[in-house]
């Protein structure tokens, strides 16, 4: 296939999403970008247990009671002697946690879940890498389409709109195309592609099988 750069756009407007993705790959191929496939999340044991502990957070010290958060005093340093002064904070923020008698009960399925968890968290930072390499490419491609796309759209409902004002003119052309000049004023290449002008795509049906094209690089 060409690459999506050499299309011009009623081929980019005729390539199905299973082609675009192909154009995809190719840019990919041409920057040396290597695929990397969405890992699959591993089957975890459920060890059963539930953070039934509070605890209270205070200047980043964890309290058992919200009273002794609330006291919670901190060196303050002169130019030759250290005083206590309490430190003043907004309320202690709360915190749960595990009980240590439950995560030493279920300590082995916890070890088992670790080493099930730790091929994938690193195979989850390959494909996240490769998401972000990938990512402009395939913006790129996906833009370029997208926007052929919209335009054969803006084209076909101008000619739409067109064919009304006909109707409504009662078939005279020059009346139509006055009023259809004045209401696209602002855009000046639709009206010449609704009158056979060149410089945009021309309605194209989507085809039901891919077309293969030569690679061109």
């Amino acid at each position: 296939m060409k690459r999506y750069t050499n299309m011009a756009a009623a081929e980019l407007l005729a390539l199905t999403d299973e082609q675009v993705e192909d154009l995809v790959r190719i840019e990919l191929m041409v920057e040396g970008i290597e695929p990397v496939e969405m890992p699959e999340k591993p089957s975890l044991s459920d060890v059963g247990i539930v953070e039934s502990e509070i605890g209270f957070v205070v200047g980043g010290l964890i309290f058992e009671k919200e009273d002794d958060a609330l006291e919670k005093y901190d060196w303050t340093i002169g130019r030759r002697f250290k005083w206590f002064e309490p430190i003043v904070e907004k309320t202690p923020t709360k915190t749960m946690a595990f009980k240590q008698a439950d995560v030493m009960r279920v300590s082995k399925v916890l070890q088992d879940n670790e080493r099930k968890s730790d091929p994938y968290a690193r195979a989850q930072n390959d494909y996240s890498e490769y998401l972000r390499k990938s990512g402009d490419k395939r913006n790129g491609v996906w833009g370029a389409v997208n926007n052929a796309r919209k335009a054969i759209q803006e084209l076909n409902a101008a000619k739409a709109v067109y064919a009304e004002y006909l109707r409504l003119a009662d078939g005279d052309e020059e009346t139509a195309k006055r009023f259809f000049v004045k209401t696209y004023a602002k855009d000046e290449d639709l009206v010449k592609q609704v009158f056979g002008g060149t410089g945009g795509p021309e309605p194209v049906e989507m085809p039901n099988t891919p077309q293969p094209v030569d690679l061109v690089f």
